[in-house]
Formats: C-alpha cells, sequence, structure tokens
C-alpha cells in the first residue's frame, strides 16, 4: 500500500481561525477576546494532546499558561476561579484540545482517527515527531498556543 502524499497542511493562520471559532464558541463570545501574540512560559503551562492515526499521523498540541488554564476551565464551567481544581482544569483543557483537534483534523487528509485527550501539568514531548505549525496567541492578557505535529519522515 503507497503512503498518501499529504496535499494540504493547514497553516498558522487556520490554526488560529479555528481557535478562535472553539474559544468563542465554548469560552469567551468575544471576538476580540483572542488576539495574536503572546509566548507561552516554559515553566508554568498546562498542556492538551491529541493524537492522529491513518492517514495522517501527528497530533495537534495546545499549550496554556497555567492562569489561562485555569480562566478557560472557570468559564467553560461557569464557576468562580478561586473554586476551580486541577481536576477541572484537566477536564476543561482536555475537552477544548479535542474540539480544537476535531477541527483541524477535518482539514487533513482521511480517514484519520483522533485519539482522547492528553494533559499534563508542563510540557509535553511527542518523540519522533515534528512541529509543522503553530499559532501564538493571548487571551485576556495570557498567552496560549496551538501547534500542528506530523510523524518525522
Amino acid at each position: 500500500m503507497e503512503a498518501q502524499t499529504m496535499t494540504y497542511v493547514p497553516s498558522a493562520d487556520d490554526l488560529e481561525v479555528i481557535t478562535r471559532e472553539v474559544w468563542m464558541s465554548f469560552l469567551d463570545g468575544d471576538p476580540a477576546g483572542l488576539v495574536a501574540g503572546g509566548r507561552v512560559p516554559d515553566d508554568d503551562r498546562v498542556t492538551g494532546c491529541v493524537q492522529l492515526s491513518g492517514a495522517y499521523v501527528g497530533a495537534i498540541m495546545l499549550e496554556l499558561s497555567s492562569a489561562a488554564a485555569q480562566a478557560a476551565a472557570a468559564a467553560l464551567f461557569t464557576m468562580p476561579l478561586t473554586q476551580v481544581t486541577p481536576v477541572e482544569v484537566a477536564d476543561a483543557i482536555g475537552e477544548i484540545t479535542n474540539m480544537v483537534g476535531g477541527n483541524v483534523k477535518s482539514m487533513l487528509p482521511g480517514p484519520s482517527t483522533l485519539s482522547l485527550p492528553a494533559v499534563v501539568y508542563g510540557a509535553l514531548t511527542l518523540p519522533g515527531t515534528e512541529m509543522l505549525r503553530r499559532a501564538e496567541l493571548a487571551w485576556r492578557g495570557q498567552p496560549l498556543a496551538v501547534s500542528l505535529w506530523r510523524r518525522a519522515a
């Protein structure tokens, strides 16, 4: 069986648009709430990841500062920020990563399947992969990034 040649790789702008749509629909409702820019700190982050297998093998990763992850959980679950626990943060970031990942997957060669989301406090490495695209954003003054990875040749 011959490997499928990828005809289109979503751009960093595509990743940004998809993330904005998910963010507006489920967290913010404010189209100006998510802006370009922002650098996720190396030492204070929450990372969500879904992996793709099938015609496309790779991953979609969402990285946020801890403050952005807590605020996202509070917004998603409509609860006070002071009541957000690490469990709510993991659930929220997993759900958001899954929604963004599903939308990115629809732009990639198929059929492919999406894994359940994994969420870690800290950085996540994906051995044997290479990053293709990355969109860096900020929400409420806190950084987040979405990246698309594929299995290295």
